[in-house]
């Protein structure tokens, strides 16, 4: 017996410690609390993991059945020998035995201090649903437990005979035997409460999604019920199981088991039915089809209808059946912001914590990354910072409509819509800033301009750049005066143009690497000198090193063309990736800057790339070395040009492939490209492979198709006709090697 004893007492500490795991879902919990079945200690604390004794059960069970109402509290009669009057449970178990739910033991006693055994506890909640002995059966406990399995009482409990019951396990039965019909009837035990329990519902929206949702309502699929306190709005979107009481008041929500939550896009950005958007801190793309349901507020409606209106910021709450999305709601973003960064404390209305996530610019970064002047904007529903560094120099040329309430301006000729409140003071009538200053404006996550400050000189970095106009321009001052001064334009390390107001005139740096001081509200150019640069080797961009100095994921990269003050500007804004594995020589290297942690930052390269350039095929060529004269036709993008050339000539002949330097139909240069010349063995749409290397192919590769191999007649096709094609023969042109940085430029197939 005692061995017996010890193995009994382990099964029941082993289903007590398995049983933590098994606890429902917080809205049952907290209907059990509204109907007053089950509560919490003062604290609120549900204490799910405490066993639960048979004094304990019977006042739940009580609480939960049609006798609820017939609890005396003065009662004066003990309904047991160890269940005295003056016992707790004793008008409970007077109720529960007088009305056929429980019953004591043969020897007259209660134990109400035992802990409650599993085939005890399904027993009486069968009971409370009508039924009687005589619907089990005579095999105990198994004929109660199997009735009780087949009326979905016992989901997502894991006991079974024997075994003691934590109130995890019995808040579950409970919760579990409301939504079961009473015996012979269709109504629901739960509905003696005043309350229906309603399937697969879709919590929708609340009053910050739909003005005509009043803050103590919440629209469903079922329609719109009243809350008592705010609904939890990371419910919004979910589908599951709602308690109305009274037919109007939604009083608990239990999401459908496996369905207890949503995916949270916010968008960034929309391209058809493609959303940028951000999702775990990383910018990912949704495909949403056009027939997929959306619930925006009270509506509910197709994705076709509303993808135009989505604005950045917005949440897109999808739910998923497998891979595919089986409905969206829709709810405004709590987007705030911008805000320059400018000081400590700039974000403290935000609520910012060490766990707050920022992207910057568009990638993944961390609160110690952000710059001054950076424009930030904060994103509530993720706790996420989006920050921008985009700026633009230039004159401010003209307000749009007038002075007095401008929506854009004009800054060194090219027009900027106003985004924030402190660019709209500052460059308004009486603001900081007046027509014809030197200006650099902040754009934010639109392009716009969020905010505006005096020069690049504000910025507290140095401003280094390629130069691409200098003389003599009309500038406007105030309303009506206008004044001629000398400017400098250039592009930045980072694809951006700035225009400065000098003092003299910059002709003779066209197309130089420039350095910009200011001095009395004037630009003054430099030009940068490279002979003592240190920095070269193999740009490895897995490693972020370019020899031995490190490289920022941040960095910026320019790559020109030509440096000749005569020719017409050649540049291009380079991503790192670009250059991976491409050598670069100290003297390719025209200006590089560190930032705060020692790291390559921004780049300026001599002719690495050949983006800048146009590329194309030489038709037909004639060249007089007697008179230094020359006839070309050529094709570039798709179209034909016809150029005569006096006192030079191009050293080039009619099938060559050409590279094109300044402006396509009046160039500057034009130079021979080399011809893949080993046996080409494969093709892909990014590179040729021969018997020696792969080529990369050029995103702006142009491909050429001619009827025969005589023919000169030809025909632009896509990339993707000649892949797998074994009916083509392929002539290929490329600017340079591979680990100088050079791409095929130009496919020709017959």
């Amino acid at each position: 017996m005692k061995k017996i004893l010890l193995i009994l007492s382990a099964v029941f500490l082993l289903c007590t410690m398995t049983a933590f795991s098994d606890y429902p879902q917080e809205g049952a919990l907290d209907l059990l609390s509204e109907l007053k079945i089950m509560q919490g200690d003062p604290d609120g604390n549900m204490r799910l993991e405490d066993p639960v004794t048979r004094a304990e059960f019977t006042k739940v069970a009580v609480a939960s059945s049609d006798f609820r109402n017939y609890v005396a509290t003065n009662l004066s009669i003990s309904p047991f020998p160890d269940v005295t009057y003056r016992h707790w449970a004793a008008p409970y178990v007077r109720v529960g035995v007088s009305n056929g739910l429980l019953s004591g033991y043969p020897d007259a006693t209660f134990k109400p201090d035992e802990q409650v055994l599993f085939e005890e506890a399904v027993t009486i909640m069968l009971r409370t649903l009508g039924y009687t002995n005589d619907d089990f059966g005579s095999s105990w406990p198994y004929g109660q437990i199997g009735m009780a399995n087949n009326l979905d009482m016992t989901d997502g409990i894991e006991c079974e005979a024997g075994q003691t019951m934590n109130r995890g396990q019995v808040a579950q039965l409970i919760y579990n035997t409301l939504s079961v019909k009473k015996k012979g009837q269709n109504n629901q035990l739960v509905s003696s409460f005043d309350v229906q329990i309603t399937e697969d519902v879709t919590l929708i929206a609340d009053s910050n999604d739909d003005s005509s949702i009043a803050t103590d309502e919440v629209f469903t699929s079922a329609g719109t019920y009243k809350t008592d306190k705010p609904i939890d709005r990371s419910l919004l979107g979910l589908k599951g199981d709602v308690a109305i009481k009274n037919n109007n008041k939604l009083i608990a929500f239990m999401p459908s088991s496996g369905d207890n939550s949503a995916d949270d896009y916010v968008v960034y950005s929309t391209l058809g039915n493609k959303v940028m958007a951000y999702h775990n801190n990383s910018l990912t793309q949704i495909d949403i089809e056009d027939s997929t349901t959306v619930y925006k507020g009270k509506s509910q409606t197709t994705f076709a209808n509303l993808k135009n209106s989505l604005e950045m910021g917005d949440v897109l709450r999808v739910k998923k059946i497998g891979t595919n999305v089986d409905y969206i709601t829709w709810q405004n973003g709590k987007l705030n912001g911008p805000v320059t960064i400018s000081a400590a404390g700039w974000g403290n209305n935000w609520n910012i914590t060490d766990n707050t996530s920022v992207m910057r610019n568009g990638v993944s970064s961390s609160y110690s990354a952000l710059q001054n002047l950076d424009v930030a904007y904060y994103l509530e529903d993720l706790d996420l910072i989006l920050a921008y560094s985009d700026k633009v120099t230039g004159v401010y040329e003209k307000a749009l409509p007038n002075s007095d309430a401008p929506t854009s301006i004009t800054i060194s000729g090219k027009e900027y819509s106003i985004e924030g409140g402190s660019a709209f003071k500052k460059l308004s009538s009486g603001g900081t800033f007046v027509l014809g200053d030197t200006i650099t404006a902040l754009l934010g996550k639109d392009g716009q301009i969020a905010d505006v400050v005096s020069s690049a000189s504000s910025v507290g970095e140095e401003v280094v750049g390629y130069v691409l106009e200098s003389g003599r321009k009309t500038y406007q001052s105030g309303t009506t005066n206008t004044y001629t001064g000398y400017y400098l334009k250039l592009v930045l390390p980072n694809g951006e143009t700035a225009e400065y107001t000098t003092s003299t005139d910059y002709s003779s740096t066209k197309n130089k690497v420039v350095k910009i001081t200011f001095s009395n509200g004037s630009a003054k150019a430099t030009i940068i000198d490279n002979s003592g640069n240190k920095v070269s080797g193999t740009f490895d961009w897995a490693s972020r090193k370019i020899g031995n100095y490190r490289i920022s994921p941040n960095v910026m990269i320019l790559d020109i063309g030509t440096i000749d003050t005569y020719e017409n500007s050649v540049y291009a804004k380079v991503y790192p990736q670009r250059l991976d594995n491409v050598k670069l020589s100290g003297d390719r290297i025209l200006y590089h800057a560190l930032d705060g942690n020692g790291e390559i930052s921004k780049l300026i390269l001599d002719d690495v790339t050949g983006d800048g350039f146009s590329y194309g095929l030489m038709i037909k060529a004639t060249n007089d070395t007697a008179s230094l004269t020359g006839s070309y036709e050529y094709i570039a993008n798709g179209q034909i040009y016809s150029i005569s050339t006096r006192n030079s000539i191009y050293n080039v002949s009619a099938g060559s492939g050409i590279k094109i330097g300044g402006n396509t139909s009046n160039p500057d240069s034009i130079g021979k490209m080399e011809q893949i010349s080993e046996k080409i063995t494969s093709i892909s749409s990014s590179s040729i492979t021969t018997t020696i290397r792969t080529y990369p192919i050029s995103g702006n590769v142009t491909v050429y198709k001619k009827s025969s191999v005589y023919t000169k007649e030809y025909t632009q096709i896509p990339l993707s006709d000649i892949l797998d094609n074994d009916d083509m023969s392929i002539t290929a042109y490329y600017d340079k090697l591979p680990t100088s940085g050079g791409q095929i430029r130009v496919i020709v197939a017959y």
